[in-house]
């Protein structure tokens, strides 16, 4: 499968090339950034992994991702380096690939799942976000947070 993407970048460092993304980033989002790490909660690790194998197949040697990120309230800056990770980028486009070939009938196993608060349901972050909820999850129903966030509950 072809990779089609717009990374913001290419570094190369006395030859070793590596994939640049630059993120913005609330204050909570940066703090968390910080005291946790990359995670794929706003798919990250998938972006980065994926940008890595357009370069790639693009001809560039890539060895992962440059993450950098700023926290938009003050400007500060830190870095994380992602190594790329083929076995990661195989294993999602064979899983793109099963749902893609699925019917409504036969839908594979899903790759979030719900979590228990306060005694109900809710899917994570990404599927909130996601344009394809409805299809994966059509017995959950969108709600807004107090803060306008939204949330996918089962009904």
């Amino acid at each position: 499968m072809h990779v089609i993407c717009k990374p913001d970048g290419l570094y190369n460092n006395k030859g070793v090339l590596y994939n640049i993304e630059i993120k913005k980033m609330s204050e909570y989002g940066y703090k968390d950034f910080i005291n946790k790490g990359l995670d794929d909660t706003w798919g990250y690790v998938s972006q980065a992994n994926f940008e890595c194998e357009a370069w790639i197949q693009a001809g560039k040697k890539v060895e992962g991702t440059i993450f950098i990120v700023v926290n938009g309230n003050t400007g500060h800056m830190a870095e994380e380096l992602l190594k790329f990770d083929n076995k990661y980028v195989k294993d999602m486009l064979l899983r793109i690939s099963e749902v893609m070939k699925s019917t409504k009938n036969n839908f594979p196993e899903r790759y979030y799942k719900p979590e228990l608060k306060s005694g109900k349901e809710y899917l994570p972050i990404a599927c909130s976000y996601c344009d394809y909820t409805q299809y994966c999850w059509p017995d959950f129903k969108l709600i807004f947070s107090k803060s306008g966030s939204p949330l996918y509950v089962r009904a």
